[in-house]
């Protein structure tokens, strides 16, 4: 998120089953900013039957962000056009912790 924001007010994060990957990206007047994870960094409990991707208001997404605790692992939920959810253990496990944010931007 730190590395959009200087970019753009808006990120699109997409999944694609046929390369593994789920992506980030942030395009401006300027500049574009790309990141992307493979199976070395995620783990992928079911991927969507093809590609896809949401706009997102960096502001929103980076106050959620800002909720979670790096040592434990969040859980990310999303489809096309559809709202994010993440998910994180807290407390050992007792709890979860669980936050959305509905798609900025439609591409339609």
């Amino acid at each position: 998120i730190r590395g959009c924001e200087m970019v753009s007010d808006h990120i699109t994060v997409r999944a694609d089953p046929a390369d593994e990957t789920i992506g980030v990206t942030a395009s401006g007047d300027v500049d574009d900013a790309h990141f992307e994870w493979g199976p070395d960094y995620v783990h992928i409990e079911s991927w969507p039957s093809g590609p896809v991707e949401s706009m997102f208001s960096i502001d929103y997404m980076e106050d959620i962000v800002q909720a979670f605790h790096s040592e434990a692992p969040i859980r990310i939920e999303f489809g096309d056009e559809f709202p994010i959810r993440f998910t994180q253990p807290f407390a050992e496990g007792a709890g979860d912790c669980t936050m959305m944010c509905a798609p900025r931007i439609s591409s339609y």
